[in-house]
């Protein structure tokens, strides 16, 4: 029998919240060539997400039928079944601002078996 686990365990990315700028005001261009900017609202890598943490095990045995091996295994993702925030949106002067985009999946059980012959 045999198992193993994986611990991912790194700081959050960074989150860089901008606003972005009219291409028009009171219809007249500003500049044409630019278009929309985005500016951002604070320094860049000062505001981060949460710290993200995963932990994936796995657990298999070895068993012998005459000719073959057969090995029947079971895997967890997430164990913790963490819900880290991955993304946001970024933009702030947009009516979802600040909303969750991408959350860390859940957990994940997976039932499997390798046979050789």
């Amino acid at each position: 029998m045999s198992a193993s686990a994986f611990w991912n365990i790194r700081q959050g990315f960074p989150f860089n919240p901008t606003v972005q700028s009219p291409t028009t005001v009171n219809g007249v261009s500003l500049r044409p060539s630019i278009g929309q900017v985005n500016v951002q609202v604070t320094r860049n890598n000062t505001v981060r997400y949460e710290n993200f943490s995963q932990l994936d095990v796995r657990v298999d045995k070895v068993v012998q039928l005459r000719y073959l091996r057969v090995v029947p295994m079971v895997e967890v993702f997430n164990l913790t079944n963490a819900n880290t925030v991955l993304s946001r949106i970024a933009r702030q002067n947009a009516d979802n601002a600040n909303n969750v985009s991408t959350v860390l999946s859940g957990r994940v059980v997976r039932f499997a078996a390798r046979v050789n012959f």
